[in-house]
């Protein structure tokens, strides 16, 4: 691994950067430090952003945010809904050059749900055959529904149809792995050097706390027509030295822009100013296998009405987000989100509800002293929409809040181990209205709540079935609005992509999935 020398001094600490070369190459802050770069074990957005660099699923995603074909060129669909058959691309290669084979995909997606490789979303692929079993370690990976039918032909079965499956397979937790790598170097083959897989660029550097290098892999399918030589990623944690960064022409492209510096953007940098409605949630949500929170329905709803949401989003976040009283974003074509009565009331009325309640639960004047605690990842941003939700509650429902802030990755495994006392911040992505949902499943599929409500079972497992979209989404919509009455959790706002885009980089199109893959991106100077 080449070490990077420069080092840039800004005023908020020290930045290494890359060194200025010759290639075309897009440096992009990244957020925090990647967890992981196994596709099958990354859960966070910064590890995401270089996955989809790395590897490509059998559906991928237009310059547009759309699905279109991938890995895969074509796909039918059997009489009774359950069986896929995928055509693999013809001469379709791993980035050192081998061929990608059907009986790739089948150890990949085995591998995607053993227990062993710490899977984050196999819930994908739970409607295979024996999906579920094998994520549970009570079935072995060779009784998944699928098979090779020839080295192009790959043959899923599915245990039920599913309107939601092709939707997922752009996702990392469908993302091949090559077989050889990953028995040859285990652990580490996802450093530079071993890291194989099927994208449209390869891992080239990854210096921690710098920069995570990827080339153009001239072995992908398409790469005539992939225009960037090189990408950095740059693990730029804090907002503002990001925005800093980018002003000085270090970076190319912001993760966002600080909430703070949002209208001088606008003033100074109005060409270089992205943002846009983006289908993700903020919100908060109890764990749910610990008191009160598991048994106070009271003192939930409580919490949940006596935050001002408007006041949050106008003062605080100030990037054009609209604040929430439900779960799933409002911009979902065909979803008709439940909107609770307490939505159209004044803050005065809600927080005269709240009052109630929390009378009701056994807390406040007579009753027991309010105390918890809110767990956030470590942002500017987090720690002031914290510090406002707890002086809210503090007010108007003699709250005394704890707040502790944490590294991202950090906070991700102790969302998994559901290892904090009160609330904890999530943010979460998806454009399919299920992905939100099934947050609140059982705990098993993901990172979860400790939620257990068979009702909200029952009314997913309805939906599971049913093919007509319409009536698919209008029984989604029931089971949202089961987890607003069991305030399951407690929204904030929806989001908006915001980042600085400098001019001079083109085929970056605006989305509602924030989805930027770097095929069709390129540096025009």
């Amino acid at each position: 691994m080449r070490r990077v020398a420069a080092v840039l001094v800004l005023g908020l600490g020290l930045l290494t950067a890359p060194p200025a070369v010759a290639e075309m190459a897009l440096r992009l802050g990244n957020g925090a430090e990647p967890e992981t770069l196994d596709p099958h074990a990354a859960l966070g957005v910064p590890d995401g952003r270089i996955t989809a660099a790395l590897c490509e699923g059998l559906i991928t995603s237009a310059i547009d945010g759309t699905e279109i074909p991938g890995a895969a060129e074509s796909w039918t669909v059997g009489p009774d809904g359950r069986t896929y058959t995928f055509t693999l691309r013809a001469g379709a290669k791993w980035s050192d050059g081998a061929p990608v084979t059907a009986e790739d995909w089948v150890w990949s997606w085995r591998r995607a749900l053993l227990p062993a490789t710490r899977p984050v979303f196999p819930d994908l692929l739970f409607s295979i055959e024996n999906a579920p079993a094998i994520a549970r370690g009570e079935a072995p990976p060779e009784s998944l529904g699928v098979r090779a039918l020839d080295d192009r032909t790959f043959e899923v079965r599915l245990s039920r149809p599913d309107p939601e499956f092709l939707s997922g397979l752009d996702n990392r937790g469908a993302f091949p792995v090559n077989r050889a790598a990953v028995e040859r170097h285990g652990a580490d083959w996802v450093r530079p050097g071993n890291h194989v897989c099927n994208g449209p660029f390869m891992l080239a550097e990854y210096l921690p706390q710098s920069h995570v290098k990827v080339v153009r892999n001239p072995h992908y399918w398409d790469a005539a027509n992939v225009r960037l030589d090189a990408a950095y990623f740059l693990p730029i944690a804090d907002q503002n030295t990001e925005f800093k960064s980018f002003r000085a022409g270090q970076i190319d492209v912001t993760v966002t822009i600080p909430p703070n510096q949002i209208e001088w953007a606008r003033e100074n940098l109005k060409e270089a100013v992205r943002i846009a409605p983006y289908v993700a949630s903020y919100y908060y949500y109890p764990n749910f296998e610990r008191e009160p929170w598991r048994s106070n329905l009271a003192l939930r709803k409580a919490l949940m009405l006596a935050i001002d949401r408007d006041a949050i989003v106008a003062r605080i976040a100030r990037g054009g987000q609209r604040p929430a009283y439900s779960l799933v974003p409002d911009i979902i074509p065909g979803y008709p989100a439940p909107r609770p009565e307490w939505a159209d009331w004044t803050q005065e009325r809600r927080n005269a509800e709240a009052r109630r309640l929390l009378a009701e639960a056994g807390y406040g004047p007579g009753g027991k002293p309010l105390e918890f605690e809110m767990l956030y990842n470590t942002l500017e941003l987090h720690r002031q929409i914290a510090v406002a939700m707890a002086a809210m509650w503090q007010q108007t429902l003699g709250a005394k809040v704890t707040l502790e802030n944490t590294e991202f990755r950090v906070l991700l495994n102790r969302m998994a181990e559901r290892d904090f006392p009160g609330l904890v911040r999530r943010s979460w992505v998806w454009d399919r209205p299920i992905k939100h949902l099934e947050n609140f499943r059982d705990p098993a599929r993901r990172a979860g709540t400790g939620y257990d409500d068979p009702e909200f079972e029952r009314m997913l497992a309805e939906a599971e079935v049913e093919l007509d979209p319409e009536r698919y989404n209008a029984l989604l919509a029931r089971a949202e609005a089961r987890l607003l009455e069991r305030a399951a959790f407690i929204p904030v706002y929806f989001d908006t992509s915001r980042r600085l885009v400098a001019p001079h980089v083109k085929g970056w199109v605006d989305n509602p999935g924030d989805t930027h893959l770097l095929q069709y991106v390129w540096i025009e100077k």
